[in-house]
């Protein structure tokens, strides 16, 4: 072991210099700071550099989850939308057959998010949020059949007298113009109800009968609603096809539904060739837009809910 000496100058000669506890014991902790010092950058640089195997596994289980809440998220907005269009269906079909408000058939938690995962097994919640959204997927589908069977259900008589469809051949709601409610009037420029839709479609575009029935009347009004057939369905029902070029039906006969009973064109008070389509029920006007669910799937449904909310003015 080295010794160190230092110089007296009292004594002129050279005296061991003997350590002290003190100062041996700094030595002692700057030997052990310099240690963690090391071990703690040395640890940083091969975390950084280098991943262990249990760390990889970490690793492509997250990506695995992450893969996985994306597909569970894409399924949620995909059932959203079915949700959506089973419950206008619901209300369409419930409010025009039933004069009622359709039950709640499934009300899905709203607190229940996928979000909230704190303190929860994350690979156990994945696995029962996806048992959830099958569960859900199944009841929507039934749900639909339900609806489906409601609507083409052939051996109902009183569906078969129920407006449920589209006058024109119009599955991409391209040819509605104007919708029910208050609107400007195309001569008098003033908001002013409508009572109907109005189709922009080509003269002598085939014009449907929207369910059984007797035609009521045919009627002629140069000033206002031109060339119309009146159909009454007999359960209350009555519907009414304005500025027609040609009426190929004649008053008292029964017509089926989807039969065709006219061509369209301009005739009476109009900007433009239209068919003006109208509901009534009891003697009061309906808004048609309810009464199309026979014959629209749910990308239909989609268009006619952004054509409904654009008010605009009316054709005539």
């Amino acid at each position: 072991m080295k010794k160190f000496y230092h110089y007296n100058h009292d004594s002129l000669t050279f005296v061991e210099k003997r350590q002290t506890f003190l100062s041996m014991l700094k030595k002692c902790m700057l030997i052990i700071l310099a240690s963690i010092t090391f071990f703690v950058l040395y640890y940083i640089a091969f975390s950084q550099l280098f991943t262990t195997p249990q760390e990889d596994k970490i690793e492509d289980s997250n990506l695995a989850l992450s893969k996985a809440y994306t597909h569970i998220n894409q399924r949620y907005k995909q059932l959203a939308e079915e949700i959506k269009y089973l419950q206008q269906l619901d209300q369409d079909i419930y409010r025009s057959i039933f004069e009622t408000d359709p039950p709640v058939i499934f009300a899905p938690n709203q607190n229940s998010t996928i979000a909230n995962i704190d303190n929860i097994n994350i690979i156990q919640l994945s696995a029962e949020t996806t048992k959830k959204i099958d569960i859900l997927q199944q009841r929507i589908t039934q749900q639909t059949k339900i609806l489906k069977d409601i609507t083409n259900y052939q051996n109902h008589e009183n569906l078969f007298y129920l407006p449920s469809m589209q006058p024109v051949k119009n599955q991409d709601m391209r040819y509605i113009a104007t919708t029910y409610g208050v609107r400007i009037h195309p001569f008098y420029k003033v908001l002013k109800m409508h009572s109907g839709i109005d189709f922009s479609v080509p003269i002598e575009t085939p014009i449907y009968a929207t369910a059984t029935g007797v035609v009521e009347d045919i009627s002629v009004n140069l000033r206002s609603t031109g060339l119309g057939v009146t159909i009454n369905h007999n359960n209350g029902y009555k519907t009414k096809y304005y500025h027609l070029k040609q009426a190929l039906v004649r008053v008292g006969k029964k017509v089926q539904r989807d039969e065709l009973i006219g061509l369209s064109g301009s005739s009476g008070r109009t900007i433009v060739p239209i068919l003006h389509y109208e509901i009534w029920h009891n003697d009061t006007t309906c808004n048609p837009v309810h009464y199309f669910f026979g014959d629209l799937d749910h990308n239909a449904y989609q268009k006619l809910g952004i054509i409904v909310a654009n008010k605009g003015q009316s054709m005539d």
